[in-house]
């Protein structure tokens, strides 16, 4: 899978926040932690559900980013999790490959305050990651 990772627009970050990412895919993971880590964003990783669920327990993180489809579980229902059973009120982006139809209406009704399919352009993520955050 290809995804553009352009950063012209990037400007440094003021503020340090930690985002979870929760993604299964090593390179698309690394692809991630390089361009946040890049923008002074702290980068805690996920490659499943469960991993993900355990770190929410423990860490403080201030944004999400949920691939659909994990190897354990459905980003969307861990989406809800989060928020209804965690009480979390923090952005989560979700983050999918997939081209089912109803995954957007799907994750905004679980929580979920913006989604993305891959591949994506890497200033496009990183607009919508500064929006989330400066909004929450």
């Amino acid at each position: 899978m290809a995804i553009a990772v352009t950063s012209s627009n990037a400007t440094a970050v003021l503020c340090h926040h930690r985002i979870l990412v929760v993604e299964d895919d090593e390179i698309v993971r690394a692809l991630l932690r390089e361009l946040l880590s890049a923008l002074s964003y702290e980068v805690v990783e996920a490659n499943c559900a469960t991993q993900a669920l355990a770190l929410l327990q423990t860490d403080t993180i201030d944004l999400i980013l949920l691939d659909k489809e994990l190897p354990d579980g459905d980003g969307i229902q861990l989406c809800r999790h989060a928020r209804e059973t965690l009480g979390l009120c923090i952005p989560i982006i979700m983050l999918t490959a997939s081209t089912e139809p109803g995954d957007m209406s799907r994750s905004m009704l679980a929580g979920a305050v913006d989604f993305m399919r891959k591949p994506f352009v890497s200033d496009m993520l990183l607009a919508r990651i500064r929006y989330a955050l400066h909004i929450n």
